[in-house]
């Protein structure tokens, strides 16, 4: 395949004031890019131009139970898919664009500048117009945030003009040990928010009352003796009760050690983040100057009472459940990036394998984001693209296979069987076929922002791994991390795609400011070195979004108030050592029994009975489907009694009658219900 670079250069005119050809490639990218998104954005809303009255959204369903909220979105669905679809449709023009020599010697004149100047300050005004385009409820950033970047991005445009020579005080391992420091130091003051209590999680934010529970049932049924896959529906993760599980039935499944341990992840994510920017950073300074704005943006501030600093770092599926697998896949990355290799390859690829396992609906998008990371980062794919990218593939493909073959050993040890892969669709096919929660997307707002900046990264990732080929390392590593941003992105994104709550934003947060960060690093260094008009808009824009996310740094929660919150006690709301007893009156030590209540299977464990409920709470039952996988656990495992606890749908209890159980027993002061039929 002719790589972009020599289709620039075949039959251009000689002579002194040739353009680069990297300067060819970002002028076609600009002029192409305009009609490209009409196309798609006409396709989308010819099919589907109102998603909010499109009839499709509301439907009446047999296989779900009555009043379950189901609101298919075909319309966003295609618009998503359109979306995906633009930046290789930009891509192929490109590429097609470059082969046309009239056509490249039209775009090396001086007057498509302006018009290219043009065309940027459209889409930067596009992107910033829709970033403040903000919900009511949800106000992302406020004018405080405006005013302190704008302060700060005209300090950094005056600092740019006049080129100052810079030094920072001290030597470059002070420097470096103070940027390590408040790196670590900042990123304690934000991971403290998250650390919930058996105490204090009845002084928690509703938000994170209600999903606290859920969560920690994904980790508390290994502990009960459920095995992922086998006979255990997961709902967020496949692989990370191996390791956590274990660790609270040490620690006597306590919601102090669950959170203990998902904030432990986390931070584990973000050491990840930061190897990947100190890798492409010429310093530590410099790497500490993208890792705190990309801190404060990952746990922005959602609401405040009191000490209670609600953000998406409390929302546990996603961060850390969704996010430590990618930044881990990330760094994993870093060393083919620095240097290429077959054992660096099976590394990365190995850990592509696990993360996609792990978690479906952001574990792939990771996997194609390490493709594209090590691709890009790869000076063969100048010269070499279509087999280059054969050989990561391959290796994908293998540490895929081999993600899979570990799990099912795993599982064939410990449960006696293989996993049932089907099962690790039941919640992606509930939530995206079905439509269950889902809300429409606005035609405008914060969203859009997201999504440009995700496509930038991905084209100035690309574009300069085919027109501008380096053996520099740093540079290298920074186009792997841009293409992996980039493309993790816009995986991650059909998350929010599907269910458009303003809220849900916040979970794409932390990929934004990954992207944003290095863009900014990577736009600054630019102009530093090689000052060229048609990167002045996109270059101001970039630093503008960085200062944006600075900004917030303003909101850094005080460790000591945090640390008062932990320590202070409180009520132990969901404390089950009250609902113990009635369970351990009706059972004997170790009986399979079915548990159909919030805290199932930690309500299980602490009464010595094997809750074979295959859910992490009974509210994870919202249809038929679910429910045949219920009652096939109990059947297999011959269970005559069930206890039920604040069971919504009538349609549970319904099918516990027909399938022969009787309400034998309630206790009034605890809710529970005793349901039981003849064994065998």
């Amino acid at each position: 395949m002719t790589s972009a670079r020599a289709l620039v250069e075949r039959g251009a005119p000689p002579g002194p004031d040739d353009i680069e050809p990297a300067e060819i490639v970002t002028r076609l990218t600009w002029l192409l890019a305009a009609p490209v998104a009409l196309v798609v954005v006409g396709v989308g809303w010819l099919f589907y131009p109102d998603p909010v009255t499109d009839p499709a959204r509301v439907s009446e369903n047999p296989d779900f139970f009555t009043g379950i909220f189901l609101a298919p979105e075909p319309g966003d669905r295609l618009r998503y898919a359109l979306g995906l679809l633009a930046p290789i449709l930009l891509a192929v023009a490109v590429v097609a664009a470059c082969s046309r020599r009239r056509l490249r010697t039209f775009v090396a004149g001086e007057r498509v500048v302006p018009i290219t100047i043009g065309i940027q300050v459209g889409v930067v005004g596009f992107a910033l117009w829709n970033l403040a385009a903000q919900d009511p409820g949800f106000e992302y950033f406020d004018r405080t945030d405006a005013l302190i970047a704008l302060v700060l991005t005209v300090g950094a445009v005056a600092i740019g003009l006049r080129r100052p020579h810079l030094r920072l005080p001290g030597t470059r391992r002070v420097q470096a040990a103070v940027a390590y420091v408040v790196s670590a130091a900042v990123a304690v003051c934000y991971l403290l928010t998250d650390v919930v209590t058996d105490g204090g999680i009845g002084r928690a934010l509703g938000d994170t009352q209600f999903h606290v529970p859920p969560f920690m049932g994904e980790f508390t049924s290994f502990a009960n003796g459920r095995t992922p896959l086998v006979d255990f529906v997961p709902q967020y993760t496949n692989l990370l009760p191996w390791v956590v599980g274990p660790v609270l039935d040490v620690a006597d499944v306590r919601i102090s050690a669950f959170s203990v341990a998902m904030v432990g992840l986390s931070a584990l994510g973000l050491l990840a983040v930061f190897v990947a920017l100190r890798a492409l950073a010429t310093s530590a300074v410099a790497a500490a100057a993208m890792f705190l704005p990309f801190v404060a943006l990952s746990f922005k501030q959602a609401a405040l009472v009191g000490n209670e600093y609600g953000n998406i770092g409390l929302y546990y599926a996603v961060m850390p459940l969704r996010y430590v697998g990618p930044w881990l896949a990330l760094a994993a990355c870093i060393p083919y990036l620095r240097r290429p290799s077959r054992r660096n390859l099976v590394l990365a690829a190995a850990a592509a394998g696990l993360v996609a396992v792990n978690n479906l609906d952001w574990g792939i998008p990771a996997l194609g984001a390490v493709g594209a990371g090590l691709w890009s980062g790869d000076r063969a794919s100048a010269t070499r693209p279509v087999r280059t990218a054969g050989r990561i593939g391959a290796a994908l493909v293998a540490g895929a296979v081999g993600a899979l073959a570990l799990l099912s050993l795993l599982t064939l040890v410990r449960a006696g069987e293989l996993p049932d892969l089907g099962l690790a669709l039941e919640f992606p096919l509930l939530f995206g076929e079905s439509g269950f929660l889902l809300l429409p997307v606005p035609g405008t707002g914060p969203y859009l922002a997201l999504y440009l900046t995700f496509v930038a990264a991905v084209a100035v990732a690309v574009g300069r791994a085919l027109v501008v080929p380096t053996d520099d390392v740093r540079r290298r590593v920074a186009d792997g991390v841009l293409a992996f941003g980039g493309i993790f992105g816009l995986g991650a994104f059909a998350y929010y795609m599907g269910r458009s709550h303003p809220f849900n934003l916040y979970a794409l947060f932390s990929a934004w400011a990954l992207v944003v960060v290095v863009l900014a690093y990577e736009a600054v260094r630019t102009a530093w070195r090689r000052p060229s008009t048609l990167w002045i808009v996109p270059t101001v824009g970039v630093v503008a979004l960085g200062a944006l996310m600075a900004a917030t740094l303003r909101e850094l929660p005080l460790p000591w108030r945090q640390v008062d919150r932990i320590t202070s006690g409180g009520a132990a709301v969901y404390d089950v050592q009250a609902l113990v007893p009635f369970v351990q009156e009706h059972t004997t030590d170790g009986e399979p029994v079915a548990i159909l209540s919030i805290q199932s299977h930690r309500i299980a464990e602490a009464a010595g009975v094997d809750d074979v409920s295959p859910f992490n709470s009974v509210n994870a039952i919202a249809g038929f489907d679910q429910l045949d996988l219920l009652f096939e656990r109990i059947d297999a495992e011959d269970v005559a009694t069930v206890f039920t606890r604040d069971v919504f749908f009538p349609e549970i209890t319904d099918a516990l009658a027909d399938a022969g159980f009787e309400m034998e027993a309630t206790d009034p002061e605890t809710g529970w219900a005793l349901w039981t039929r003849a064994a065998g």
